[in-house]
């Protein structure tokens, strides 16, 4: 499914007939969430009671909600401010689907990492890891052993806001188990 959103920087949708086109003709069997979905789930999360209020909790102006009314959702201000808030856009439109998140072989890793991180900030990064995951080895009477380190950290990394993709999560645990002796 192809989403485009169409805004500016104020949230409001242009004029431009050209600009304002739908979704594409590609056929979907998920669709965006009406106005009235939009709004009960965006005053669930906000705690607000009113439309205007929960689209002002948004950052969106008063307006907003009598505009989306008379013309459609602008799915792009919605979005915005919802990352801008830490909500997230799974739970937000799409809550019964579930979805698949790339795995890290998936993704572009050597120019990504060799972009975001320097060799430094990526040291520190892993050391700040291994201070959280030794606790949880001692924890368990696990010896903080490298491959045992090497499989959390990876598995820390891999985590999003303490949601680990449950592929990543199985992987983990197998690789954990290949390493453990039989117990039988």
């Amino acid at each position: 499914m192809e989403l485009t959103f169409n805004s500016n920087d104020d949230g409001y949708m242009s004029n431009d007939n050209n600009h304002n086109k739908t979704q594409s003709n590609d056929k979907s069997k998920l669709s965006l969430p009406d106005l009235d979905a939009c709004m009960e789930r965006l005053k669930a999360v906000s705690g607000q009671t009113h439309n205007v209020s929960a689209l002002r909790w948004l950052g969106l102006s008063n307006t907003t909600y009598a505009n989306w009314k008379r013309r459609q959702v602008n799915y792009g201000a919605l979005a915005k401010g919802l990352l801008a808030r830490g909500i997230s856009l799974d739970w937000f439109f799409a809550p019964n689907v579930d979805l698949r998140y790339p795995g890290p072989d998936e993704l572009p890793r050597i120019q990504e990492v060799a972009e975001t991180y320097t060799s430094t900030q990526r040291t520190q990064r892993v050391i700040r890891a291994i201070e959280r995951i030794d606790p949880v080895l001692q924890e368990h009477q696990l010896p903080a052993t490298e491959s045992n380190r090497a499989i959390l950290v990876e598995t820390y990394f891999t985590a999003r806001r303490g949601f680990v993709p449950l592929p990543t999560a199985l992987t983990q645990v197998t690789k954990a188990l290949k390493q453990e002796p039989d117990r039988d």
